[in-house]
Formats: C-alpha cells, structure tokens, sequence
C-alpha cells in the first residue's frame, strides 16, 4: 500500500526501505566466479545490508518477472533461475545509481542477452516491492 493511499503517509515498509535497493547475482555470475568482483564495484557506491547466498524458488521468480509471465520465453527464465544458486542483496544508496551501476556490469559481463548476470532493483517504489519478498531471507532472526 502506497502512502497516498493514507493521506501522503508511508508505510513502515517504505519508511524501512527508502534508498534501498534488491540486487541478485543470477546463476550465470556465480558459475563464473564474478560474484566478488561485481560486489566490489557495487560497494563503490552502496553498502551491503543483507545478502544470501541461496536458491530461488518458483515464487521468488514469478514475483520478480511477473511482466514476462505471459510471454513465450518466461519458462526459459524460469529455467535458467533455477539453474544454480544466486545471490540476493539488500543495498542502501541511491537506489538509481545502484541500478544503473548494476546495468553497466550486465553489459560488461553477460554472455547472453537472456543471461545477463545481475538484477537490480529499477526504481525505488520497485525495490520497496521487491525487497519485501525476500526479507525473511535477508532479515534471518
């Protein structure tokens, strides 16, 4: 729920996670022993908060591609999700600077266009969805 849904007053998850952004490192980065190097560059300019090394499930996917539920090409995402570990992260910094920091990396690095080594959270509103979905795994207790 938005804060301006309740009269421009935010929620306590959108107060918890302003200027935070989700980051994976897909299966491809880990297979490629890039998860250090990429952690170094994202940490230029964001600090890490929370991160696991883990495997996502049908859910985790789904939430995080749900624009492309419907296309032809969603089950190969699913595939390659599933093809290995990742590792998801919860940065603090400009959310836009981490995104366009992670895009910078997937150009660099992706081998293939649907193989493209990290996600990032696009927006602020967007990271405040996305980190919701795994803050049991980045918040154990």
């Amino acid at each position: 729920m938005s804060g301006e849904n309740r009269g421009n007053v935010p929620s306590i998850l959108e107060v918890f996670n302003k200027d935070k952004a989700l980051v994976v490192l897909k299966p491809d980065c880990v297979k490629r022993g890039l998860v250090g190097y990429v952690i170094s560059q994202l940490e230029q300019q964001s600090k890490i908060e929370g991160m696991k090394f883990m495997y996502l499930t049908n859910r985790h996917i789904e939430f995080l591609y749900d624009k492309y539920k419907e296309k032809s090409f969603f089950p190969r995402i699913v595939e390659f999700m599933k093809s290995g570990p990742v590792v998801v992260m919860r940065l603090s910094g400009d959310v836009l600077k981490i995104r366009d920091k992670a895009l910078e990396l997937r150009e660099k690095l992706q081998q293939d266009v649907s193989e493209n080594t990290i996600h990032a959270s696009d927006s602020p509103e967007a990271a405040t969805i996305e980190l919701n979905i795994f803050l049991d795994e980045l918040y154990d207790k």
